[in-house]
């Protein structure tokens, strides 16, 4: 299923961090597939290694790992296993209700994340072009 989630974000991935690297974005895929289905632990080993394709060794945040960032904070969950996990636990008698304010309050987070850094990459880079 995380193989055919990543597949189905790869599109969604070209647009947003412009890459020349599949490798990046297979691991970048798989790592949001992993979050999105609430395997977080699963997630941090292939978010750590798009981290290191992505860093281009001058010690800055490029912009793609700005994005890499923001998505895996504000990360889509389709099921947030371990809320339900939680409160299966601690006795609800209707654990799953959680997926749909879930779901709409991180598809909120996730948009505006994106837009929130597409914005300030604008203004970044109109603030460079004033420097020179």
């Amino acid at each position: 299923l995380g193989e055919k989630l990543a597949k189905l974000l790869r599109p969604l991935i070209k647009r947003l961090f412009k890459l020349e690297d599949p490798e990046a974005e297979k691991m970048i895929a798989l790592n949001m597939s992993a979050n999105m289905l609430g395997l977080g632990n699963a997630a941090t080993p292939m978010g750590i290694s798009a981290m290191k394709r992505l860093d281009d060794g001058k010690g800055v945040a490029t912009p793609a790992i700005i994005m890499l960032i923001v998505i895996n904070a504000t990360s889509i969950q389709l099921l947030p296993s371990t809320v339900i996990g939680l409160r299966a636990s601690a006795g609800s008698t209707s654990p799953g209700d959680i997926i749909l304010p879930t779901l709409l309050a991180t598809l909120c987070t996730f948009t505006l994340g994106i837009c929130l850094v597409k914005l300030f990459g604008k203004v970044h880079e109109k603030i460079k072009a004033r420097k020179k």
